[in-house]
């Protein structure tokens, strides 16, 4: 608790300002699955999955959920029939779902191996969990180890620090050492997912791109109707548009619901993510925006060689990626 301002002298226990639990949920197609919960005393309520590779499961600002989660929920991946790797990754999409380090985008034959839809990171249980706070700040960091025989070996140490004071904000830091004498190919995609009611029709979108193209098209993009929120539709078609980031410093998606009155612009350093990719979908039940800053387009770690943009760390060398979330009240 702060000196400076008194705090410590109004508050008997740091739980009236932020309040820091560890779970395991109880029954349910998630059981035993550990948890943790964040509520800050400025309206910021985030849960984050250690054992799922210390993704976001779900963020909640003033009362608003932000994110979409599949209708399954949080699924421990033995109730999923995890069984056939060409056919179902397990990952949950929720607030953040990150995707790789062997794999980002479709399923991938690779020299005679088969690469998960969008790897094994968000499946991995992390180690080294460690939990810190006060009253500006918790600090949640893990080390995920994967690791494939004859493979690849990477060590990704993941930090993740909830702003709970003036400024609500939820910052990724990931270090990504490649832990073999090899150079080795890395696939990284954040997959931030926007769900109702946080994203309807409302939604105001402003996107930092140099340049975009449809995922398997060469038509020009409608940038005003990319741009556009629309209501749920039975008949919706999945619809991917791949941008290159407009800086190669910070670059910043705004995104304003003036119904909700909250607004939150992620941002992503374009040095180490200088792409990203928009995701709409909103067919009833499946209602999301995703935007997903990455290291190279996510065609699938062959794909991403044949067309040369494929990214390989050095023996035993570490490169860090960042991400954010900030969140702000909007006037109605």
């Amino acid at each position: 608790m702060s000196y400076e301002n008194g705090t410590f002298k109004r508050v008997g226990n740091n739980d009236q300002l932020v309040s820091v639990r560890r779970f395991r949920l109880d029954g349910g197609p998630g059981h035993g699955l550990l948890c943790i919960s964040v509520e800050a005393g400025n309206g910021l309520s985030v849960t984050l999955v250690p054992d799922r590779g210390l993704d976001i499961y779900q963020v909640r600002y003033k009362g608003v959920n932000i994110n979409y989660i599949t209708p399954d929920g949080l699924t421990a991946l033995e109730h999923r029939g995890f069984v056939d790797r060409r056919v179902d990754t397990g990952n949950f999409l929720g607030m953040l779902t990150t995707c790789g380090l062997d794999n980002a985008g479709p399923t991938s034959l690779d020299q005679g191996r088969y690469y998960f839809q969008h790897g094994r990171l968000a499946t991995i249980a992390v180690d080294d969990l460690s939990v810190s706070r006060d009253d500006e700040a918790v600090i949640v960091s893990a080390r995920t180890v994967e690791y494939a025989t004859g493979d690849y070996s990477f060590v990704r140490r993941r930090k993740i620090t909830i702003g709970c004071a003036d400024i609500a904000f939820i910052m990724v830091e990931d270090e990504v050492e490649n832990a073999s004498g090899q150079p080795q190919q890395i696939c990284l995609m954040y997959h931030y997912n926007f769900g109702f009611p946080f994203l309807d029709e409302s939604l105001k979108l402003s996107i930092p791109s140099r340049s975009c193209r449809y995922k398997g098209s060469d038509d020009p993009v409608d940038m005003e109707d990319l741009l556009k929120v629309y209501p749920p539709d039975a008949s919706w078609k999945a619809e991917v548009t791949y941008h290159v980031a407009a800086s190669e410093e910070i670059n910043t998606v705004r995104l304003e619901n003036r119904n909700a009155a909250i607004g939150v612009d992620l941002s992503f350093d374009g040095k180490s993510l200088p792409c990203f990719d928009i995701w709409r979908m909103f067919k009833e039940r499946e209602y999301v925006l995703a935007i997903e800053p990455c290291n190279a387009f996510p065609y699938g770690r062959a794909a991403q060689r044949e067309k040369g943009n494929a990214e390989f760390l050095d023996p035993y060398s570490r490169k860090k990626f960042v991400t954010a979330l900030e969140f702000s009240v909007l006037p109605r």
